[in-house]
């Protein structure tokens, strides 16, 4: 689908391929969301919402061109344990 069917970007189809691929992994890797390296520069605050979320126990959004990050965008994740933010542009 394109931008313009879904109304998102694709940089944010990316982001929820690899949420959905994650989810549906059977073995370790499936706490891993690996999302390095996609010049994202904003996210969505219900990007991670839903139970499709709550199994990640580690999220990798280094290097990108992030600013900021909603309030509470991690709320749902609720096994987290990690977060890697480093190479952005979060001050």
């Amino acid at each position: 689908m394109t931008e313009v069917e879904t109304g998102e970007s694709p940089v944010i189809q990316a982001i929820k391929q690899k949420i959905n691929e994650s989810y549906a992994r059977q073995d370790y890797t499936r706490d891993w969301l690996n999302l390095r390296d996609m010049n994202i520069t904003e996210l969505p605050e219900d990007i991670f919402a839903g139970d499709r979320c709550a199994h990640l126990r580690h999220i990798i959004l280094s290097r990108n061109l992030l600013a900021s990050l909603p309030e509470n965008i991690f709320a749902n994740c609720t096994q987290l344990q990690g977060i890697s933010l480093d190479h952005n542009e979060l001050s």
